[in-house]
């Protein structure tokens, strides 16, 4: 049998179970554990550490030829070992060793010999491996099916994100509808303003007439106030321009510097009123009584004072210019 043969031979009853290594004699496998997403970059790790030992198993097989044919005369070899000239590389089963003895044939004994433990080391770490890739085939299907759990996580989640964005433009929605409303108040309310401040304006307007006419009525009743229309009253300077004073008692009155122009005081009695200086422009004194009356310098120009009684009035430098004294 040559050398060909013979490592032909030895690989087929390897890998038959002809030489003892069965399913029975398969080391205990190891336990892989299932590779998660964050895993990837160790399983491609442990691929490219298989390959690895898978290239030295080849170097190894190389090797292995070597020794089965049990020579060797590459330069490099012979130069290693210090082989003389016509002498080659042999494979004692434990070294090699420069021999001149060049017969190749070996039989399947010393193949054996030479082949066994060698053969024993590929056959665990083939085995190793084996259990290596079905451990990583195994990983690799969970990572599946934890890629499959990612995904439908990931869509669930999405689902449930759609839904709340949706949910929140909604809200917008109708945050905008309550803007928009709350704009139209805030327009009612400029509205309410403006005609507040409009009326405030007419208000205002208003209100300085009123204060003209309370100042009129002040005047008013600070003249009633300090003019007593009695029997020797102080109403000196007052106004009582078109008064009616017709048929008053105002015996001895005080009407200095007063102002009764246009006035009725027909029938009045002015017996010793004091009249000096006295305004009475157009005033009707028709059957007045001014008995001892003091007119000095009384106004009485168109002053009506028919029938009236003059005893002892005192009219020097008085204005009597177009009065009517008929009877007086």
């Amino acid at each position: 049998m040559n050398k060909v043969a013979t490592l032909g031979l030895a690989f087929l009853l390897i890998f038959s179970g002809c030489l003892g290594i069965g399913d029975d004699d398969t080391p205990e496998e190891e336990t892989i554990e299932p590779v998660g997403e964050t895993d990837l970059g160790s399983l491609e790790k442990d691929i490219e550490t298989l390959t690895a030992r898978l290239d030295a198993e080849e170097a190894r097989v190389e090797l292995l030829e070597n020794r089965v044919n049990g020579i060797d005369d590459s330069p490099s070899v012979l130069e290693a070992l210090g082989c003389s000239d016509g002498e080659i590389a042999r494979y004692t089963g434990d070294e090699w060793v420069c021999s001149d003895d060049t017969d190749t044939t070996l039989g399947s004994d010393e193949v054996w010999n030479v082949v066994s433990s060698d053969f024993e080391d590929i056959r665990y770490n083939i085995t190793d491996i084996r259990n290596k890739i079905d451990g990583l085939d195994m990983s690799v299907f969970v990572t599946n099916d934890k890629h499959d759990a990612l995904a439908e996580d990931v869509h669930n989640l999405f689902d449930s994100y759609t839904e709340e964005i949706a949910n929140l433009s909604n809200d917008i929605n109708n945050l905008g509808i309550g803007i928009s409303s709350l704009k139209k108040d805030i327009d009612d309310i400029w509205d309410v303003v403006d005609s507040m401040e409009w009326e405030m304006s007419n208000m205002s307007s208003d209100m300085e007439d009123m204060e003209w006419r309370i100042d009129e009525l002040e005047s008013d009743l600070e003249n009633a106030t300090s003019c007593q229309l009695v029997p020797y009253g102080n109403c000196a300077g007052v106004n009582l321009t078109g008064a009616n004073l017709s048929g008053m008692d105002l015996t001895g009155i005080d009407l200095r510097n007063a102002d009764l122009e246009s006035a009725n005081l027909t029938g009045a009695y002015l017996d010793y009123a004091d009249l000096t200086n006295a305004y009475l422009y157009g005033a009707d004194l028709t059957n007045a009584y001014l008995r001892y009356a003091d007119l000095n310098y009384a106004f009485l120009y168109d002053t009506d004072l028919m029938d009236a009684d003059l005893y002892y009035a005192d009219l020097r430098y008085a204005t009597l210019r177009v009065a009517n004294l008929t009877d007086a």
